[in-house]
């Protein structure tokens, strides 16, 4: 009888856990799909990581950061909660980068070396000087077209 107790209370706990789970976290926003292109001087840069800094952090209770990486095309796609399910309304700073190839020095430290490319300045989102809207409907942005001459 004991074993069998046992054995009930482990399926109503799990069944428990298991509904808990259901309809998501309600602290998520509403994400729109958001579309864009990153070119450097002229050219698609692929390997660019493009960062999202709301302007009004107030409703982004969980601290999210929508990002994205651009493919061979310099296209991207926003991601905040999951792959590519865009970014939530608002208006943001936008900060791009080129991260650097991870190289495993024998040591138990990961160490980046970076990569030539995307210029110190369009690193810092409130610098860059590229800003943009996130609308609710889906979201082509204008190319951020970057270049490496000093202005």
């Amino acid at each position: 009888m004991t074993g069998r107790y046992t054995c009930c209370r482990l399926a109503v706990i799990c069944a428990i856990f298991a509904l808990s789970g259901c309809g998501g976290d309600d602290r998520q926003q509403k994400t729109y799909a958001v579309r864009g292109r990153v070119v450097l001087d002229g050219k698609p840069f692929k390997g660019a990581f493009v960062a999202l800094i709301p302007k009004d952090a107030s409703k982004f209770v969980m601290n999210e950061r929508p990002q994205a990486t651009t493919d061979e095309d310099g296209q991207f796609q926003f991601s905040t909660y999951a792959t590519s399910d865009g970014a939530p309304t608002g208006d943001y700073w936008v900060g791009i980068d080129s991260p650097g190839v991870a190289v495993d020095d024998g040591s138990d430290q990961t160490v980046r070396t970076k990569r030539a490319g995307i210029p110190v300045k369009y690193n810092m989102p409130q610098k860059s000087g590229i800003e943009v809207t996130v609308l609710a409907s889906a979201n082509e942005l204008a190319p951020f077209e970057l270049t490496t001459a000093k202005k």
